[in-house]
């Protein structure tokens, strides 16, 4: 069985997580494997989702006590590919959402879940201080409040909690059509978005480049006046 499934639809690039038997929990293979899928993409848009009825039980527990270290550059190596893809990546929350996977989902530029849907972070629970890296996107996406509840109080966020606490964009029956919808309009300038993206995540952490906006702005600007 193909640990991670890959589907085209309507353009977008469907990656599901498909460990059913572990609650798609994530090896370092696993891991390593969704970052070159989602950085070697060419579609309009990507969307990240689970099968079964959980997204992610986070790090595989039964790999990791012995390569913890690997596992957690895996996941930041993750992350960067998911942050820097040139694209937007949309996380389809099918189910609960746990430890690692938290930061998969919060790395996304969107997140549509179902009802089902929880976020926990066990890490003090476990024993394990949540690296830095981590922590530095959860605070540039999350409340300093919302962070004390999953990290410091290992609470459960539900789904409509999960709304208003910043971690689920919006609720849905069916989250993976929803994703797929949200690229459904026409005409957007795929260039434009990605330029727009590495602007967004500029601004997130504080580099903003003005002379590179610039360079920019006007390359798309002479494009559309070449269109007209």
């Amino acid at each position: 069985m193909q640990e991670i499934v890959v589907r085209r639809r309507e353009n977008v690039d469907v990656i599901t997580l498909n460990r059913p038997f572990s609650k798609n929990a994530l090896t370092i293979e696993v891991i390593d494997h969704l970052g070159e899928l989602v950085s070697s993409s060419e579609a309009k848009g990507v969307i990240i989702a689970g099968s079964g009825d959980v997204f992610s039980s986070g790090l595989d527990m039964s790999h990791v006590p012995t390569r913890m270290d690997a596992a957690e550059a895996a996941l930041s190596r993750l992350v960067a590919a998911v942050v820097g893809a040139p694209r937007a990546v949309v996380a389809a929350l099918n189910g609960p959402c746990i430890g690692g996977a938290v930061e998969l989902a919060m790395a996304c530029d969107v997140r549509v879940a179902n009802t089902s849907v929880f976020f926990e972070i066990p890490a003090v629970r476990l024993g394990i201080l949540y690296r830095p890296e981590g922590l530095s996107l959860f605070t540039r996406k999350l409340s300093q409040e919302t962070l004390s509840r999953l990290l410091l109080l290992n609470e459960r966020i539900f789904a409509q909690a999960a709304v208003s606490a910043g971690l689920v964009s919006q609720v849905s029956d069916d989250p993976l059509a929803t994703a797929i919808s949200l690229f459904s309009v026409e005409g957007l300038n795929e260039g434009v978005v990605a330029a727009t993206k590495e602007q967004l995540v500029a601004m997130f952490e504080g580099a903003v480049d003005h002379a590179y906006y610039q360079a920019q702005r006007e390359r798309f600007a002479e494009a559309l006046r070449q269109d007209l």
